[in-house]
């Protein structure tokens, strides 16, 4: 572990407040650095603040969102899609204000003050696919405003190119990213990809992989969470980020086979009239109660990374349709550290889905060597952040 005056960390990730995996991570993240004695900040920045990225909305659109901020149920009515989306997550936005600790680091795209940033020992990216141009802006998730001459330490935790595809990197972007990445002290991914990339990318070697920040955590860290939103047991829980007519059809054939109705975690609205009409009925659950049904669900359905990863944490069983959109690698990576491959149902390939369907509802799971593998790789996790630190 570096020795220094300073003890303060810096995290930098994705905007909060968004979705669900990506709020928990930060959080679980910043709860993991703190257990190791350090005081943490996660930067709070938008990536359009970040370098020579533009604001995605002008000033009228940053009012309106303020007066939602402030008062989202009451005029004037969302005029847009965005807008919508940021009131319906009003719940979200609550527990990043609540529970991580915040600072904005970037404004108006300005590099921040020496004398803010020299407040902190180390600087720590990670981990929802902070190094995914797609979505993220690369430079400022390898610390492109900090100086090159500051002495702190730079590394990664999990950090996440998001597939395993290196054609998302063109070459321009690729040599102003290359010396950032080999300013870092440390490197860690999260999925064993991730190491080959930054290889070829960027010709970082050494690259170490480690488990999603939110595995660092224990059950009982969660269980304190929910205690105030608890729930009943309920019958199968959905979790479904992206709705196609494959994964209709696997949750209604889960729901014959069952004999039970399904509860949907998610609240998509197809238009603006229709969220307009009546805007609580798309209001997102509270990260309370969205952990609180993933813990007392009967069955999971889901297509999301961070929803196989709570099921695991919860002993939740679950059944994962693949959403190749959002990267597919970090999926399989988790089921195949856990040895769950069976409860991947996958008809890319021509499969019949009631047979898949069928096989992963039969299959058992081990929980003891579940949490025996979940412990080993969090005791990774927490002596690679000890030593790099």
């Amino acid at each position: 572990m570096r020795q220094s005056g300073r003890s303060r960390v810096l995290i930098r990730t994705q905007p909060l407040g968004h979705n669900y995996g990506g709020l928990m991570q930060a959080y679980a993240l910043q709860t993991a650095i703190r257990k190791l004695g350090y005081e943490v900040d996660t930067d709070r920045s938008r990536v359009e603040a970040d370098a020579d990225r533009a604001p995605r909305s002008g000033l009228k659109f940053r009012l309106r969102r303020a007066f939602y901020a402030a008062r989202p149920w009451v005029w004037p009515k969302p005029l847009l899609l965005d807008e919508a989306k940021f009131v319906s997550d009003t719940d979200l936005r609550t527990f990043a204000r609540n529970r991580i600790q915040t600072v904005a680091l970037l404004t108006h795209g300005r590099r921040p003050k020496r004398r803010l940033i020299e407040k902190y020992s180390s600087f720590v990216v990670g981990s929802d696919q902070v190094w995914r141009p797609l979505y993220s802006h690369v430079p400022s998730a390898l610390f492109a405003f900090l100086p090159a001459d500051l002495p702190v330490r730079r590394l990664s935790y999990a950090a996440s190119f998001g597939t395993d595809d290196s054609s998302e990197y063109p070459s321009e972007l690729r040599d102003r990213t290359r010396g950032l990445a080999q300013l870092l002290d440390a490197v860690s991914v999260r999925e064993p990809s991730g190491a080959a990339l930054a290889r070829e990318i960027w010709g970082v070697d050494g690259a170490e992989w480690h488990v999603d920040p939110t595995m660092l955590l224990e059950r009982s860290d969660y269980d304190e969470l929910t205690s105030a939103g608890g729930s009943d047991e309920l019958p199968i829980v959905s979790y479904v980020l992206d709705r196609t007519s494959v994964k209709d059809s696997v949750s209604a054939l889960i729901e014959e086979t069952l004999g039970a109705r399904t509860y949907s975690l998610t609240r998509p609205f197809p238009d603006l009239k229709t969220f307009n009409a009546d805007p609580g009925k798309f209001r997102n659950p509270a990260v309370e109660s969205w952990l609180s049904s993933i813990r007392n669900a009967r069955l999971l359905v889901t297509d999301s990374f961070h929803g196989c990863v709570f099921a695991t944490l919860f002993h939740t069983p679950f059944i994962v349709v693949p959403n190749p959109e959002r990267g597919l690698d970090r999926i399989t990576t988790l089921l195949n550290l856990l040895d769950l491959q069976s409860r991947l149902v996958d008809v890319s390939a021509g499969a019949d889905p009631a047979e898949q369907v069928a096989q992963a509802l039969a299959s058992t799971i081990d929980w003891d060597a579940v949490d025996r593998t979940i412990a080993r790789e969090r005791a990774r996790g927490y002596a690679y952040l000890r030593e790099n630190l």
